[in-house]
């Protein structure tokens, strides 16, 4: 993904297979960013380039 709204990933990581445990998101710096922000639990003023970010959601689906 390029640029993307958070709307939108959360759009593509519900449409995964429900099957998979974990998955991995390459994106552009600013919509990471935003997204890390609202589901971490750190801020992080910018996601550099090449950076990663891990969130651990605690669901069953």
């Amino acid at each position: 993904m390029y640029d993307f709204s958070v709307e939108s990933l959360i759009q593509v990581i519900e449409s995964c297979e429900k099957s998979f445990d974990s998955i991995m998101v390459f994106g552009h710096n600013y919509a990471l960013t935003n997204f890390v922000n609202k589901y971490g639990d750190k801020y992080i003023e910018n996601v550099i380039t090449s950076g990663f970010i891990k969130i651990v959601f605690e669901i069953d689906s």
